[in-house]
């Protein structure tokens, strides 16, 4: 927020910051602050701050010979990640569904957020009790199968984020240790799968698997969840096999072509 708007004023500050993007998103070439000026209707010194700080935190950047402005690397990471997860849900889902109702069990599918992993599609168990997580819901990266799955395949050092910050807990059986965490990540490395029994909620287990985009980085999770009484601690033989095949076919399907974790 700038020195001279006050607190009721944000909302207006976001808008006017949305417009600016939208105008140089719009324009056929680099802009510079008199067009947007003239075109969005404000003072030359607030468009200059506003543009400042958009191109500080990298949504705008500036060519240095002519000082206009373009987009900015942020904008193209965000949009490429956006691109990917419209892809990852559209090849998904026909392979979850299969996967749902083979095994009974709820399925979801959850992709990397700043801080932990985001649910990015759920479909509820076909059993007689549902369990289900709503779509948008951020869970940490330490206490969920999801996030040491993701920790163990992405080639981002998510771990070593994670060691930088204080891990708490939902239940009595989550890991707020981090050498403890960073030992059910080698696991998971190993294994294939990482599972996380009653660390989210008590009685319920959830065993994940990776997404592998085409570089072999690790783009999301796909997870099984359910009661203790019908997915272990340890999943069974065919339980895993399906996740497994599910996964594999959905990283196929973005392009993975490398062996699948845990499928040597």
């Amino acid at each position: 927020m700038f020195e001279d708007e006050k607190p009721n004023n944000s909302v207006k500050s976001l808008q006017v910051a949305l417009d600016i993007l939208e105008a140089v998103a719009a324009a056929r070439e680099d802009v510079g602050i008199s067009e947007l000026t003239q075109q969005l209707g404000l003072t030359k010194g607030s468009v200059f701050r506003y543009m400042k700080t958009l191109t500080e935190r990298g949504y705008l950047s500036q060519n240095p010979t002519t000082s206009r402005y373009g987009l900015g690397m942020r904008l193209h990471i965000m949009g490429k990640l956006a691109s990917d997860r419209i892809d990852l849900l559209s090849v998904s889902e026909p392979v979850m569904t299969h996967l749902r109702d083979e095994l009974t069990l709820t399925v979801n599918l959850a992709g990397r957020a700043r801080n932990g992993v985001i649910v990015l599609k759920s479909l509820f168990g076909t059993q007689f009790m549902e369990i289900g997580i709503r779509v948008g819901t951020e869970l940490p990266y330490n206490m969920t199968s999801q996030g040491r799955v993701i920790m163990a395949f992405a080639k981002q050092d998510l771990l070593g984020q994670l060691q930088r910050q204080k891990l708490r807990g939902h239940t009595v059986h989550s890991l707020t240790d981090f050498a403890a965490v960073a030992g059910r990540v080698a696991r998971a490395r190993e294994q294939g799968y990482a599972a996380a029994a009653q660390e989210t909620v008590l009685g319920i287990n959830a065993v994940s698997v990776p997404i592998l985009a085409a570089d072999g980085d690790c783009i999301a999770a796909l997870t099984l969840v359910g009661s203790i009484q019908h997915l272990q601690e340890e999943p069974t033989r065919e339980q895993l096999n399906a996740l497994r095949a599910a996964g594999q076919s959905i990283s196929q399907a973005l392009g993975f072509r490398a062996t699948y974790p845990g499928t040597r």
